[in-house]
């Protein structure tokens, strides 16, 4: 098997990125905490996105009442995650113990720490991985988010970069985002495509093979069956052509020549 970044070296720059993620951060140790979200809808959607990333502990700060319908109903096949929210009154008291506190917001502030995207938020605790550091990650209101006097006790500031300069995410969507960078984070291995690339001898047997087919065939190829495969070389050599590929199109041509 050929690994991807040896083949394609034009992406070595994510060699980084999937050497991290092979140290394998634990999910066990990131708190997400949600301060006075006002929809009880929003708290089902994040529990659902939470559920799927393998994201299990949740807190909110001073909620709306959120067992009800509307919840469980957003927040469908997520019932457990619902049921071990963890409910506090202050801020102090949902971060107290956490070694990191990572603040996000997508408002532009004059003082602050530095800001790093999800990515960077999960590539940077992987590279923590062994240290068992706990960590909570703060969401804001849905109206105006985190404020000046919460984003101090941040040591990180995170913002998800977006294309409108007035982006608009809800807010579950925005837990989203941070659970699956964290997810990807969390995975054994880095995942990168192990390519299984067909030696160069092999594709030219398989354009051999596709001369002889097409000689039997009755169409009009002007100047032959080399000069017509030629246009297959030109389409398929941009492309890396796998073992299976190669056998695939061979199966192709053995079917034509059968009916023949």
């Amino acid at each position: 098997m050929v690994n991807f970044l040896k083949v394609f070296p034009m992406y070595k720059g994510l060699s980084r990125y999937a050497t991290l993620l092979s140290m394998a951060i634990s999910l066990e140790t990131i708190t997400f905490v949600v301060v006075e979200p006002h929809h009880p809808g929003n708290i089902g959607s994040i529990c659902r996105a939470c559920k799927n990333m393998g994201i299990s502990h949740i807190t909110l700060v001073n909620p709306v009442d959120y067992m009800v319908e509307e919840t469980f109903k957003l927040g469908w096949a997520s019932e457990d995650v619902i049921r071990s929210i963890r409910k506090v009154s202050t801020l102090e008291e949902a971060i107290e113990g956490m070694h990191l506190v990572i603040g996000t917001t997508q408002r532009q502030r004059g003082s602050h720490p530095p800001i790093v995207a999800p990515r960077e938020v999960g590539i940077t605790l992987a590279s923590m991985a062994q240290a068992g550091l706990k960590v909570a990650i703060l969401f804001g209101r849905e109206n105006n988010g985190l404020t000046n006097e919460e984003l101090a006790q941040c040591q990180w500031i995170s913002r998800i970069p977006s294309k409108s300069d007035h982006p608009a995410l809800n807010l579950s969507q925005a837990v989203m985002l941070y659970a699956y960078e964290l997810y990807l984070a969390s995975a054994e291995k880095a995942p990168i495509y192990e390519w299984n690339l067909a030696k160069a001898s092999e594709v030219d047997l398989l354009f051999r093979h596709l001369e002889e087919t097409m000689s039997v065939l009755p169409i009009d190829m002007r100047k032959g069956p080399e000069e017509f495969v030629n246009l297959f070389r030109r389409v398929l050599n941009r492309t890396q052509l796998e073992e299976r590929d190669v056998r695939l199109f061979h199966k192709l041509c053995q079917l034509i020549e059968r009916k023949k």
